[in-house]
């Protein structure tokens, strides 16, 4: 099967993210395909995404979510995409879903390469895995008092907001 760059962007995409959403393919595709032009870029999408469902049979799409055949759609990980993509700007250098209990792992260039894990707050995060330089965003439902990880890791916690975007804060209060 020979597939446009554009179809292979999409289904990396598709298989590093395990499940996302088509209104997130498009922005994580505008910059990368659609700079010139970014009001393009959902018709663009559309078609590319529309063709790789057409070759690629493993491509479910559901619900105006897009995942393999053999992932389903996750609620907290399209949650941790959007993080992701308000936290780059739509721009990461790179993502994946994660091992649980962590989601999603991507990295950030800012003056400097910036690593971060998004987990869930409420799931058990004891054998979460992190390196010496991972920054820990913790999805939180605003309910209660917040309580940072005992680890020395840089934390923020994300809360939905009623628009759809996140407020963060720093677990430590600041």
């Amino acid at each position: 099967m020979i597939l446009t760059v554009q179809q292979k962007f999409m289904l990396t995409a598709i298989q590093s993210l395990g499940c996302v959403r088509e209104d997130q393919l498009v922005t994580l595709f505008r910059p990368a395909f659609c700079a010139e032009r970014p009001d393009a870029a959902e018709r663009v999408a559309g078609a590319a995404l529309y063709r790789l469902r057409c070759c690629c049979q493993q491509i479910r799409q559901a619900d105006g979510v897009w995942h393999m055949s053999n992932a389903k759609e996750d609620a907290q990980m399209l949650e941790a995409i959007d993080v992701m993509l308000e936290l780059s700007g739509a721009r990461p250098l790179n993502f994946q879903k994660a091992k649980r209990p962590a989601l999603l792992r991507f990295t950030v260039q800012e003056q400097k390469v910036r690593r971060f894990v998004v987990a869930a707050y409420e799931e058990e995060l004891t054998d979460l895995q992190l390196g010496p330089y991972d920054r820990v965003i913790l999805l939180f439902d605003g309910q209660g008092q917040a309580q940072p990880l005992s680890v020395s890791n840089k934390q923020f916690f994300a809360v939905r907001q009623e628009n759809g975007t996140h407020r963060f804060f720093a677990a430590d209060g600041g």
